[in-house]
């Protein structure tokens, strides 16, 4: 009996803690989800075909079509889109569950202890937070990939050919959301090596057990792929190029680092790199608990997608999502060893690192909560302070890539307005072209020469603060705006209305 009180009891802390950490990530990608105007791509996800039938809505985008699909059942739910809360909630649904996903993973990978560090950076982390308050693709290939990663563990654990079935419809599905999901091919091939090992089989008995599964998750990603490239959408082949040569902004740097600071920009990058360095070469000595396989599925999940975005791509973006996976699984084996270590040789101090660990979470948790829940102050578009530092200012230098942040300037009120007022269907305006494309009717044209109405946005995506057309600036500075927009006594946004002859 008493036995079973303890095992209960051990039980019961366990998933708490699982339940606070998870309850602490829907915190961080559910509250205030509706506050943003839609931003950047999200507009570029949704299922508005202009006279396009299914299959060549598909077809004519330069995405993997999984958003897309999902968008279209989302349209009539969200009023057509009008609902950004509705509209974003599946998206952020499919990370907070990735994050319970991910413990499992890292719980059979490795150990459960490891599961729990490496949670506590996957819950907060910043960029994983931006990417599941957008309506885009990321939050979907994570989840499916966890999904298969999990499977292939299980294949390993039981050997039931059955989770190799899933695995390659899961992998299937997964590459028909984005082509993501090749950056997580290393450590599913390693686990498959593992079990060939585990199982003494040789190179026919693998063939034999492996095609069928492979030819399964081929045939589900052709459907979409093969007709795609067969009927490749004119320009996709430039954008890509853009994006690897760094030809669509050439005065600007790139850096991955100031990119990941961006959205953690307080301390964080030091946090990670010397967590993942330390806890890299503790991984590869480590004669016990782990496999070589897993090792070098590990070590090879890292550095495939690390080395092609770094060294092949000129501009990774945010798609420096796919190495930060394994870096974290990486940080939550190096406080785990941590841990064991002062349990082993300092036994009376591990209350102490427990209330350390406890405080570096609670600050990466509000450093996130502040980013990009509170609005009050919206950074990077204005300065917050955030406890006793201030978040710093955007450096134009760098290659911008900004998602996920809070950024509300009422654009369904100035369609209303515009569209009501009807003196032109001209615009033009400081922000992102994307926006007001979205927000306004299809008929209506952006256009600074001809433009009545002009449109000014205070902290714009674009980062353009000021009236930079001739035409439009000096009607600006001399004239007063027909409308302003306020939340409070802040002003978001201004209209002017400038005469034809102007």
């Amino acid at each position: 009996m008493n036995l079973k009180s303890v095992s209960l009891k051990k039980f019961n802390k366990k998933t708490l803690l699982l339940i606070f950490f998870i309850t602490c990530a829907s915190v961080l990608k559910l509250v205030n989800l509706g506050y943003s105007d839609y931003q950047g791509d999200e507009t570029k996800a949704f299922y508005i075909t202009k006279g396009q039938n299914f299959s060549q809505f598909l077809l004519s985008q330069r995405k993997a079509p999984g958003q897309f699909i999902l968008t279209m059942f989302l349209k009539p739910i969200s009023g057509n889109y009008t609902s950004e809360f509705i509209t974003r909630l599946p998206f952020a649904i499919f990370s907070i569950i990735s994050c319970y996903v991910f413990f499992l993973i890292v719980k059979k990978l490795i150990n459960q202890k490891v599961a729990f560090y490496s949670l506590i950076f996957f819950a907060t982390n910043g960029l994983f937070v931006a990417l599941s308050r957008i309506v885009q693709y990321q939050s979907l290939v994570i989840f499916l990939m966890f999904l298969v990663i999990y499977q292939l563990l299980l294949l390993s654990e039981n050997g039931n050919i059955k989770h190799l079935y899933i695995a390659g419809i899961l992998w299937g599905l997964s590459f028909l959301t984005h082509s993501d999901s090749i950056y997580f091919f290393p450590i599913c091939f390693f686990l498959l090596i593992e079990w060939v090992r585990k199982n003494n089989l040789n190179l026919i008995s693998t063939i034999r057990k492996t095609i069928l599964p492979i030819f399964l998750g081929i045939s589900i990603m052709s459907v979409f792929y093969l007709p795609y490239l067969l009927n490749l959408p004119a320009g996709a082949l430039n954008y890509w190029k853009a994006r690897v040569e760094g030809t669509h902004q050439p005065n600007v740097v790139n850096s991955s680092r100031y990119t990941f600071e961006i959205y953690q920009p307080i301390y964080v990058s030091h946090l990670y790199i010397l967590a993942f360095l330390a806890g890299l070469v503790l991984l590869l000595i480590s004669r016990k608990e782990i496999s070589w396989e897993r090792k070098l599925g590990i070590v090879s999940w890292f550095l495939f997608p690390y080395v092609f975005m770094e060294y092949a791509v000129e501009v990774p973006g945010t798609h420096i999502y796919t190495y930060l996976i394994p870096v974290i699984v990486v940080m939550g084996y190096f406080f785990n060893y941590i841990s064991d270590f002062i349990y082993k040789r300092f036994k009376k101090l591990l209350p102490l690192f427990y209330l350390g660990i406890f405080l570096m979470f609670s600050f990466l948790f509000l450093q996130s909560y502040a980013i990009f829940v509170s609005h009050e102050r919206e950074y990077p578009w204005q300065e917050e302070s955030f406890l006793l530092w201030k978040f710093p200012i955007l450096n134009p230098t760098f290659k911008l890539t900004l998602f996920g942040f809070p950024y509300g300037r009422n654009w369904e009120d100035i369609s209303k307005f515009i569209t009501t007022d009807g003196k032109s269907v001209y615009y033009a305006t400081n922000e992102k072209p994307s926006l007001p494309r979205y927000y306004l009717p299809s008929n209506y044209v952006n256009d600074t020469e001809m433009a009545g109405y002009y449109i000014f946005i205070n902290d714009p995506l674009s980062m353009t603060k000021y009236v930079i057309n001739k035409r439009c600036a000096s009607w600006a500075d001399t004239n007063d705006p027909v409308k302003v927009f306020y939340e409070g006594d802040k002003v978001l946004s201004k209209i002017y209305l400038i005469p034809e002859d102007f």
